[in-house]
């Protein structure tokens, strides 16, 4: 009623008798920054790159081995060739999978990692199709000791460099 009558309207609103000590303002409730993510382990990275190694053959997609290989590696161009040869002999490699334990990090530099490991590769199977038909050869499960030598150009993404078995 008093604002209908013009009487009051001109008046801010009488402060907070008590204000708190604790009251905040805007710029003091800006959250904390998020933590910062954890850079992955030796073991998580060679992990994430022997998976998409093999999800490239199992593909049969030679592009997709440079996201695994560093750029003009011996590593690359051997398994490009390989896979190539594969591909064209008809070959495809269904439910291949690698995986990786027992990891040492034996060397370690910003942009440089030498990693010894035990890769196991899955049982899997080798369909060939050719003018006389489909074969398939079923391939057992084995396990290999390797080193792989990793490096990256900072800040990317870790690249296989060289594979010694």
């Amino acid at each position: 009623a008093v604002a209908a009558s013009g009487r009051g309207a001109d008046r801010a609103p009488a402060p907070a008798a008590n204000p708190s000590p604790t009251t905040a303002t805007v710029a003091d409730q800006t959250p904390p920054p998020a933590p910062a993510t954890p850079a992955p382990s030796a073991e998580q990275i060679l992990a994430d790159l022997v998976a998409a190694r093999a999800s490239a053959w199992e593909s049969g997609d030679p592009q997709a081995l440079t996201d695994v290989f560093a750029d003009g590696s011996a590593a690359l161009e051997q398994d490009v060739a390989l896979l190539d040869a594969a591909r064209d002999g008809g070959h495809r490699y269904v439910g291949l999978r690698f995986a990786v334990e027992g990891t040492r990090l034996l060397e370690e530099s910003t942009d440089r990692m030498r990693i010894a490991a035990t890769v196991t590769t899955g049982a899997y199977a080798v369909r060939t199709e050719s003018a006389a038909g489909t074969s398939v050869e079923e391939r057992g499960t084995r396990s290999d000791p390797v080193e792989f030598v990793l490096t990256r150009e900072a800040p990317g993404p870790w690249r296989i460099a060289e594979i010694r078995q």
